[in-house]
């Protein structure tokens, strides 16, 4: 169905469809992408976190998503990607093209993504977080 509507669209020679990937394939798709769009319409088919969006960034892609689920936790709107509203389908459209007219901006947002990924989403990160967590919990009880 999207291969005959990039077909339809004229797009089809600027789209890659690759089906599954490895995971440890990943990085070099992410890397290889210009953007990562993964818009969630939030039909019951809610993005809890937003993994994917930190592992484009963590690539130096930055990413397109929506404002449901966890996405707003992974995309810093205008910093690492954009986020649209859920369904919208020209704001996508308009984001997008945002970006691959602008390739300053992309680079700009890239940069950011990869320094997010690399900082806020750390193993490091993730170890304080929890150990405040732990220690909230600790001092609680």
């Amino acid at each position: 169905m999207l291969k005959a509507l990039a077909q339809d669209l004229g797009a089809s020679e600027a789209i890659r469809f690759f089906g599954y990937v490895a995971e440890q394939d990943l990085p070099f798709y992410y890397g290889a992408a210009d953007i990562h769009v993964m818009p969630s319409t939030c039909d019951g088919d809610v993005e809890g976190f937003g993994i994917s969006f930190i592992e484009a960034a963590a690539c130096g892609t930055p990413s397109i998503g929506s404002r449901s689920g966890g996405i707003p936790d992974a995309i810093m709107d205008g910093k690492t990607g954009f986020l649209v509203e859920p369904g919208d389908v020209g704001e996508l459209a308009t984001r997008i093209t945002a970006l691959m007219r602008n390739e300053d901006l992309c680079k700009q947002l890239a940069t950011n993504a990869y320094q997010t990924a690399s900082t806020r989403f750390s193993g490091e990160a993730f170890a304080e977080t929890l150990s405040c967590a732990f220690q909230y919990t600790v001092l609680a009880q």
